[in-house]
């Protein structure tokens, strides 16, 4: 959430004296950043460059790297390669990847010995993890999605990425 800050000092009637300033300048933001404001009280922003989507940013890069320099890259952004947690999320990734490959948060565990999704190891994540069940013995221990479909692959090849992050919150 944004949040301004205000001297604590207050007033003789005990008020913050800016108080008023300080929800004047939110919602002078709000008017500015957020889209159909009409009867909202708040609104959520991504960065520029980001998608909006259900509360939640991503950001599809232009550029490719192997699966650690995507980490460390939306690592670098306050986020985390993508992990897919349902059906809707998928249908959004999906209609914005085209034929290209995206690395995402989810790679094989050696230890574990499973496909497992980034930070959130409890998480069972999108269905389509459950077809890849085993390691691929090659060296293919992370996953690249392509239109709908997991593909695991070297970590070291090239590709695009994607990052999430929860939205700012912003309110007065």
């Amino acid at each position: 959430m944004l949040r301004t800050t205000c001297n604590d000092n207050t007033t003789s009637s005990g008020e913050s004296p800016c108080t008023g300033t300080c929800s004047m300048t939110i919602n002078g933001l709000m008017d500015d950043l957020c889209e159909d404001r009409e009867g909202r009280t708040e609104c959520l922003l991504c960065p520029p460059g980001w998608m909006l989507h259900r509360g939640r940013c991503y950001y599809f890069s232009e550029q490719s790297g192997t699966w650690d320099a995507s980490m460390r890259n939306c690592s670098g952004r306050k986020s985390q390669l993508l992990v897919v947690e349902d059906e809707a999320e998928m249908e959004f990734i999906a209609t914005r990847t085209e034929k290209k490959y995206f690395w995402i948060g989810l790679n094989f565990q050696e230890k574990e010995g499973r496909w497992m999704w980034l930070g959130v190891p409890h998480l069972k994540g999108h269905r389509l993890s459950l077809v890849m069940v085993n390691g691929t013995g090659d060296g293919k221990n992370c996953s690249a999605f392509n239109k709908e479909k997991l593909h695991p692959e070297k970590c070291p090849f090239s590709h695009r990425w994607i990052c999430k992050k929860n939205a700012t919150l912003l309110a007065p």
